[in-house]
Formats: structure tokens, C-alpha cells, sequence
């Protein structure tokens, strides 16, 4: 029998309303996590002032920690890069809202040996600081790795706080196939995001309203499940 999932309200799923308007916050966007039933919320803090938090203030991280426990929700974090400051600074934060996972992608460039080579050496290093501080930094197939490359960046830093977070569409953008990226990721997956995509006739990847694209949304859901994966994040 498999556990309970946790379905979280991704941030990027109400962007735009978090962006243009003003009566539309973190705080307005847990509320609607709990009307809506999600038991927790993912928060984008890529960006100035935390973006999607709202702001990068210590009264006002607070605030928003005080909220999500109020309202009895669940916290992950995410952001990009692999720096090993820039992941300690951003597990301090993960501390302050009391969020489980920190996500984030390679943002090395040049020749592929030399970004996953990268990508390992700062994940090793920042992995000690995770573990201290009881988060885990979660490597989600972006658009960057495919999930065999991610799976050798994994292998190569072989640490407890350091997993994946497996995305249902976006092996799609690197002609990869959606069973295929979970075939070689589900070892480390511990978290996924919830999307849909579609391929049009040019080529190009398109999102599209959950059910309606050609991603085997249950299929990889129950993989997920059999696996042990209790965490998914709806992003569409």
C-alpha cells in the first residue's frame, strides 16, 4: 500500500496574479491553498526580495512563518543556481519558514562535461550545511540536464540531503521522454512538479490545463507513488 501524497500549491501556477495584483500576496495565496484543500504551498524565492515571498525582511519572513504554521500547511522553497553560498543562505531561509525541501537547477554553462562537473563539486560542498540544517537541496530536471545527466550528477555526489525533484514535462524540452527522465531519476526522487504539456506541429513544448496535453499524468503519478515519492507540487 502506498503512502499518502501531499499535494502542494505551486507559486508559479498563480504568477501572473502574484505579480500585477496588489491585492494578491503570499498571504492572500495560502489562503487559497487551504480553501482549495492543498495541504502546503511551494514557494519560488528566486529573485529580488525573495520574489514570491514578497520580501526578503527578517519581520516580515516572520510573518509568513507564522502564517503557513496558522494555517496548518506544509513549506518548500525553491530557487536556482548551485552555488554553495548561495544554497546556504537560501537553507537559512528554508530554517526561518520551517520548509522541508529547497529546490534548484545548474545554472553552469559551456561544454556538458563542465557543467555537470560543476554542478557535482557544489553540490558536495553544500550538502554538509543541508544536512545540518535538515533540509534537503532537491536538483530538478529544468531544462538544463536530462534525467540521465541529472542522474550521473546525483550518483557523482552520493549524499542523503542532496535528491532529485522530477518535473513531468520538462525532459520534453530536451527531446527526452517523460518515462524516460523518471526511468533514470526515480532512485533520487523524493519530490515532483504536476504539469501538462503538449508538442506542436513546429516543434515547440506548450503548456497546457492538466489533462488536456499528452503527458501520462497518472501513470508517472503512480510510479511516484510506488516509489515512495509523498510530495508533488501542482505547477500548471
Amino acid at each position: 500500500m502506498t503512502a499518502p501524497i501531499e499535494l502542494l500549491l505551486h507559486s508559479y501556477s498563480l504568477r501572473f496574479a502574484l505579480w500585477h495584483d496588489p491585492r494578491f500576496d503570499v498571504f492572500a495565496l495560502l489562503d487559497r491553498a487551504v480553501r482549495e484543500g492543498f495541504a502546503g504551498v511551494a514557494l519560488n524565492v528566486n529573485g529580488p526580495r525573495y520574489r514570491f515571498l514578497g520580501g526578503d525582511e527578517p519581520a516580515h519572513v516572520a510573518r509568513v512563518a507564522d502564517a503557513i504554521r496558522e494555517r496548518g500547511l506544509t513549506v518548500d522553497i525553491e530557487t536556482s543556481g548551485t552555488a554553495p553560498a548561495h544554497l546556504e543562505r537560501l537553507l537559512g531561509l528554508a530554517t526561518r519558514l520551517g520548509a522541508r525541501n529547497l529546490r534548484t537547477y545548474t545554472r553552469h554553462a559551456g561544454p556538458r562535461a563542465e557543467v555537470i562537473a560543476a554542478t557535482v563539486a557544489d553540490l558536495r560542498a553544500a550538502a554538509p550545511a543541508a544536512a545540518a540544517a535538515g533540509v534537503d537541496v532537491l536538483l530538478e530536471n529544468h531544462e538544463e540536464f536530462t534525467g540521465v545527466e541529472l542522474a550521473r550528477v546525483l550518483e557523482a555526489v552520493d549524499h542523503p540531503a542532496v535528491g532529485a525533484l522530477y518535473d513531468y514535462g520538462n525532459s520534453m524540452m530536451l527531446h527526452e521522454e517523460p518515462h524516460a527522465a523518471l526511468d533514470a531519476m526515480l532512485p533520487w526522487t523524493r519530490k515532483a512538479h504536476l504539469k501538462d504539456h503538449v508538442v506542436l506541429a513546429d516543434g515547440r513544448v506548450a503548456g497546457v490545463p492538466l489533462g488536456a496535453g499528452s503527458v501520462p499524468i497518472v501513470e508517472l503519478t503512480r510510479r511516484l507513488a510506488e516509489a515512495g515519492a509523498t510530495r508533488i507540487a501542482f505547477e500548471n
